[in-house]
């Protein structure tokens, strides 16, 4: 029984140092590859590249500020026509998620939602531009052009209830909300009373229409 129980313990210690050994070696590939990457002239970098790396790094919870670097130069030489809603939706939230928010990145980005045709705008990506901007507003960085928020709220109007998730939907009147805050402590008569209030209370009610069709749901289960 002993000699079983110290094989064991021996086997797991084994298990444990392999499993770290193998951790290691990924960590040291991805270091390397990061900074080949980050060695690239940001020139050539295209929008599902940019996308692709930012997401990567995000993923990874990995500290690279050259590449950051690298990545958010690569934003603001692309061509605001460059992006469809996906790659610079993908591209905004990657970067505030590795803590990279720099105004004149943003300020490229809010370029780039401006020229997007808002029939293709999508709930997810409202929400995740939406929240993208209130953090950098919150945090006394770049806030968004009213012209952005404008867009943003603009494409939202033409979404039916049916397009939003509870994430998306949760997400989306989150941001408002702290923007309608922020805006309403700057101005005494707030623009967003016309166009993001007007967002704010079709997001309100769409949500109160799932909450209903849920608890009909449930009623009709018998729950």
């Amino acid at each position: 029984l002993s000699f079983s129980s110290a094989s064991s313990s021996s086997s797991s210690s084994n298990t444990s140092e392999g499993e770290e050994a193998a951790r290691d070696l990924i960590l040291q590939a991805l270091q390397r590859l990061a900074d080949m990457a980050a060695s690239l002239p940001a020139s050539t970098m295209q929008p599902q590249a940019i996308s692709n790396l930012a997401n990567a790094l995000a993923r990874a919870e990995m500290k690279h500020p050259r590449l950051l670097h690298t990545l958010g130069v690569a934003v603001i030489l692309t061509k605001p026509t460059g992006w469809d809603m996906q790659s610079i939706c993908s591209v905004a939230n990657a970067l505030v998620r590795c803590g990279y928010v720099e105004d004149d990145v943003l300020q490229a980005i809010d370029a780039a939602v401006s020229v997007i045709p808002r029939h293709r705008f999508s709930a997810q990506g409202v929400a995740l531009l939406a929240n993208v901007f209130s953090k950098s507003e919150a945090r006394g960085s770049y806030p968004g052009s009213e012209r952005m928020w404008e867009l943003l709220c603009e494409g939202a109007e033409v979404l039916t209830d049916g397009a939003w998730a509870p994430q998306a939907l949760a997400l989306s009147i989150n941001a408002l909300a702290s923007h309608l805050c922020a805006v309403s402590s700057s101005y005494s008569s707030p623009y967003p009373s016309s166009s993001s209030a007007r967002v704010f209370e079709y997001m309100r009610l769409a949500k109160a229409k799932g909450e209903k069709r849920e608890q009909g749901g449930r009623g009709d289960r018998g729950e």
